[in-house]
C-alpha cells in the first residue's frame, strides 16, 4: 500500500441494497472509525457498480484531503458532473450526520 494505492476496501464497507421501487441504496461502514461521516447514496436509479465507484472514489478523496466537503458542495470526476454533497441525518441513525450524495 502506498498514499497514491490506498486499500481502503479493507477499512471500509461498501454497503448495497435494491429498494423495493428497483433503486438502491449504498453506504459506507467504517469511515467513521477514521475520522469522517459516512457516506450515503439513497434511491438512485444509477447502477450498483457505478454508486460503489462514486462512493470509493469520495472515500479516497476524503483520505488524501481530510474532512473538507462542507454541506452544499458539489465534487465529481469531471469539471462538468457536479455531485450535490448534503450533510444529513443518517437514514440509518438519526443521531449521526453523514454525507449525503445525490446520484
Amino acid at each position: 500500500m502506498t498514499r497514491e494505492f490506498l486499500l481502503i476496501y479493507l477499512w471500509i464497507d461498501f454497503r448495497r441494497q435494491q429498494n423495493p421501487d428497483g433503486t438502491f441504496t449504498v453506504y459506507t461502514t467504517g469511515l467513521e472509525a477514521l475520522g469522517f461521516m459516512e457516506i450515503e447514496i439513497q434511491n438512485s436509479t444509477k447502477k450498483i457498480r457505478e454508486l460503489v465507484d462514486r462512493a470509493s472514489n469520495i472515500c479516497c478523496y476524503l483520505l488524501d484531503n481530510g474532512p473538507v466537503l462542507k454541506d452544499g458542495d458539489t465534487i465529481g470526476l469531471t469539471a462538468e458532473e457536479k455531485i450535490k454533497i448534503s450533510h444529513t441525518p443518517s437514514i440509518w441513525d438519526q443521531n449521526r450526520l453523514v454525507y449525503q450524495l445525490k446520484l
